[in-house]
């Protein structure tokens, strides 16, 4: 029972495992390329590829503020620092890149459904918890990493 009626923050724990460093690590072990210098990825917006804990990060193509979007895989590409950062994203190349990836119209699907209320509860924390342990578990596995 919760005192005061203050609850627990899940969002914090799906945070743990979906925020930036899991979620980029997740598409990172995803998109991984397996030459000898070691674990590399590519930026979905400017196709540069480096080494994952060499400046690349989990962007969004619809802001994280929108609960409905922010933790959907379409939403979240790997990036730069430079396009992440310093170029606000790069949402219309990333854009164009989703529709390229996922099929024309997922760009537009994914700003109208960040505009729609989604309060998410505790089971669906829980349930994307539980997911995202289980996807990095499988993706070290299937990568070979530790």
């Amino acid at each position: 029972m919760w005192r005061l009626g203050l609850r627990p923050d899940f969002s914090q724990d799906v945070r743990e495992w979906c925020g930036a460093w899991n979620i980029k690590t997740i598409l990172c072990f995803a998109t991984f390329h397996f030459p000898v210098d070691g674990f590399r990825t590519q930026c979905f917006t400017c196709g540069i590829v480096r080494g994952y804990k060499d400046g690349m990060q989990n962007g969004h193509f619809q802001s994280r503020k929108h609960m409905a979007t922010r933790f959907d895989k379409e939403n979240c590409q790997v990036q730069c620092i430079k396009c992440n950062m310093f170029s606000q994203g790069e949402q219309f190349k990333f854009g164009i890149n989703l529709d390229a990836k996922y099929g024309e119209g997922t760009a537009e699907e994914l700003e109208y459904l960040a505009r729609t209320i989604h309060k998410v509860s505790r089971v669906e924390y829980e349930e994307q918890i539980s997911y995202y342990k289980q996807l990095v578990e499988n993706l070290k596995e299937e990568k070979g990493i530790q």
